[in-house]
């Protein structure tokens, strides 16, 4: 008899439930036909959690942060795993890059011994990295119809390569926050950098 009147009262009854969804201000979702055993552990333990979110963002404030109770770490991860797969969509830029790495880097790191392959890919900033050991003034890329040097080819690609990451930037922020990009264009800002620190 126990087990068949816990499922029948567990199961049978239904309810809607109302879904709010934190990260994005205004999302509403109702779901229809949810089991009464579901739906109020359900209630009771996202309650909770969001008091403790809550909890959370008014101990440990930050003021350039987006609440913690409205971002959360998945919303940090999908920042940086989206900011991380975005590569070069620019074939004329990949191909000069490509030169670029083969005609100046390469032949610095082995013939001019200017740095390492390490030094390089650890570098936190690659354009000021390049420009502090001066780059090649006889080394030359094709760009443009055109042979600069390595040293003058440089800033050129950096413009490009800023030009390349406001699209990208543009990219992930349509993924994170739809059409309200605009409006939430300094806090994408600061959660990408913040995504990388932590």
């Amino acid at each position: 008899a126990v087990n068949l009147i816990i499922p029948a009262f567990l199961l049978t009854p239904t309810t809607t439930v109302n879904i709010i969804d934190a990260s994005q201000q205004g999302k509403n979702y109702m779901v229809d036909n949810v089991p009464l055993g579901i739906a109020i552990p359900a209630h009771y333990g996202t309650t909770f959690m969001q008091g403790l979110s809550n909890a959370v963002d008014f101990i440990f404030v930050t003021p350039n942060d987006q609440a913690y109770s409205k971002s959360g770490m998945l919303f940090g991860s999908k920042l940086f795993n989206l900011s991380n797969s975005i590569g070069i969509q620019d074939a004329k830029l990949k191909g000069l890059w490509g030169q670029y790495v083969a005609n100046c880097i390469r032949k610095d790191i082995t013939i001019n011994k200017k740095y390492t392959w390490n030094q390089f890919a650890n570098a936190g900033d690659i354009f000021a990295f390049l420009n502090n050991h001066r780059p090649s003034p006889v080394r030359r890329i094709a760009m443009d119809n055109d042979f600069p040097t390595c040293k003058e080819a440089l800033p050129t690609l950096e413009k490009m390569f800023i030009a390349e990451a406001d699209k990208s930037f543009a990219y992930i922020g349509t993924q994170s926050f739809g059409s309200n990009i605009a409006k939430e264009d300094a806090l994408l800002k600061n959660a990408i950098q913040n995504s990388y620190r932590t």
